[in-house]
């Protein structure tokens, strides 16, 4: 079973759903000797079993997959319907001004667990070395599962509670993600108040309750930090916004435009997903950070296709921007590169 030592460099690809996650950059990652990991969130089991497939043909080396937890019936509120409605009225002026229309939210309790059901059974499957979970914590007889055909499960939590309640459940490592990270913060619930200790001081505070292993993950930027991260304490660091301008990854033309330009504020939001998530502020941000509803992934398929008819457009206002904070002086060229002027090999 993998072990956090076998790494050569201690560096985890965090996986970032939605486009920027490739097979290319899982596989670049861990032949640079860090851990490559694929995003399952968003994607169908043929579409995974096609990334993995595609991954184990770029490397030999090993790499892992990411899942979301799937929402219940219980978590949907009586008056989704109604709140996402207003919302769609709402977005007609972007919608009439990018020429596309708003989606219809489609998934459901049943079918979301039906979806992860088959993720799952890909995972186990294709026996992948590690499976990490975000957006809550899988039971324990999942874990079990997953630990039998060889994986090691890792829970991304954000809270001390949290972290305390997967490894009750028996996660193998922890994914301790700080406020500053780029993109979904990995809540239980989607109502869950957001976690505002700085990502050392939550290291600190979970590693004071919990004995597993702990990656550190959210806004980290320079080799200083990654090397004080693991001076106290974490086996590994989780890196997203430092890879999105890599050559290998999948994000945008307009995403990458934005990381590029002058930099701008970024905020905490949920005004494109329903999920609180922290992205370059843009039109969209300031339009809609306060009239969206709490609804995932209610939100996230209404929007849907008028942020993709904005990324067609190359339009940087109305797209969703995940970034860390900071995210100025992100660089791009190839994973490995980025990844040796972060950490140097044991």
């Amino acid at each position: 079973m993998f072990s956090f030592s076998d790494l050569e460099i201690s560096l985890v690809a965090a996986p970032m759903a939605g486009g920027p996650s490739t097979p290319e950059l899982a596989a670049a990652v861990s032949e640079a000797g860090g851990l490559g990991l694929l995003a399952g969130g968003y994607l169908s089991a043929e579409a995974l079993t096609r990334q993995i497939k595609q991954t184990r043909a770029l490397t030999s080396r090993t790499f892992g997959v990411n899942l979301f937890m799937p929402i219940t019936d219980e978590q949907i509120p009586e008056d989704a319907s109604e709140q996402l409605a207003r919302f769609t009225t709402a977005l007609q002026p972007i919608a009439e001004y990018l020429g596309s229309e708003p989606g219809e939210a489609q998934a459901t309790g049943e079918s979301e667990s039906r979806v992860f059901t088959e993720l799952m059974e890909v995972v186990i499957s294709h026996r992948i070395a590690v499976v990490t979970f975000t957006f809550g914590c899988p039971s324990a007889d999942m874990m079990q599962l997953l630990q039998e055909s060889g994986s090691l499960v890792g829970v991304t939590v954000t809270r001390p509670q949290d972290a305390l309640t997967a490894e009750e459940a028996g996660a193998d490592f922890l994914c301790v993600q700080g406020p500053a990270a780029g993109g979904h913060q990995s809540t239980f619930s989607v109502t869950d108040e957001l976690n505002e200790l700085p990502l050392p001081r939550l290291l600190e505070e979970v590693r004071r309750i919990c004995t597993v292993p702990l990656v550190a993950a959210g806004g980290v930027r320079n080799a200083e930090q990654v090397q004080s991260l693991l001076a106290s304490g974490a086996v590994a660091v989780q890196l997203g916004t430092m890879l999105l301008l890599a050559d290998e990854a999948g994000t945008s033309k307009p995403h990458r435009n934005l990381l590029q330009a002058p930099a701008r504020e970024t905020q905490m939001t949920r005004a494109f997903t329903g999920r609180f998530a922290r992205a370059i502020r843009n039109s969209w941000v300031e339009r809609h950070h306060d009239t969206a509803p709490a609804l995932y992934p209610g939100v996230h398929e209404v929007t849907g296709p008028l942020r993709r008819a904005a990324t067609l457009h190359g339009d940087t206002e109305w797209i969703h921007a995940w970034a860390g904070e900071p995210y100025a002086g992100v660089r791009g060229g190839p994973a490995a590169e980025i990844l040796r002027n972060l950490v140097p090999a044991r």
